[in-house]
């Protein structure tokens, strides 16, 4: 093993759950990270690429068990931001959202339509007085939700 490898592989704690948790560094959202060439890299993508050589270009290396800190090449896999997308909402660790939970009526709908065409802008306000989220708000702008299209056909 080289120098590196040895100094990787140190910063490891096999657990009963068969995951080899890192315990050197972390970034913000819980990866691993590891100083290699005066550069930090991803720790489960660097064990990947120690057990298993380069990774593809466009290709994420993912987590079975679904632990950040994980670096058990056992544990992980190959796939596009697609393939972790769908392991993680099989999993529930992902919903697709939804633009808004609160379903408009068409009538509320167009007195959003006359705030906007006002001149107002503040999407935070208008979101609170009808309950949707500002991006709601920007859909209706734009005619992009379902609502809105609704809408339009009854006029």
């Amino acid at each position: 093993m080289t120098n590196y490898e040895d100094r990787f592989w140190s910063k490891i704690n096999k657990s009963v759950t068969g995951c080899w948790e890192w315990f050197g560094s972390l970034d913000t959202s819980g990866y691993g990270l590891f100083r290699f060439q005066r550069r930090l890299v991803k720790a489960h993508r660097f064990s990947w690429q120690l057990v298993h050589g380069e990774i593809p270009k466009g290709l994420l290396v993912c987590h079975h068990c679904d632990n950040r800190r994980c670096v058990n090449p056992a544990h992980l896999f190959l796939g596009t931001n697609k393939d972790n997308m769908q392991d993680a909402s099989s999993k529930r660790r992902w919903k697709k959202q939804r633009p808004c939970r609160r379903v408009l009526s068409n009538e509320q709908v167009k007195e959003i339509r006359t705030i906007l065409n006002e001149g107002h802008r503040v999407g935070g306000k208008i979101a609170r007085q009808y309950g949707i989220t500002p991006t709601m708000v920007s859909y209706i702008r734009r005619n992009k939700s379902w609502f809105a299209q609704v809408e339009n056909n009854n006029e």
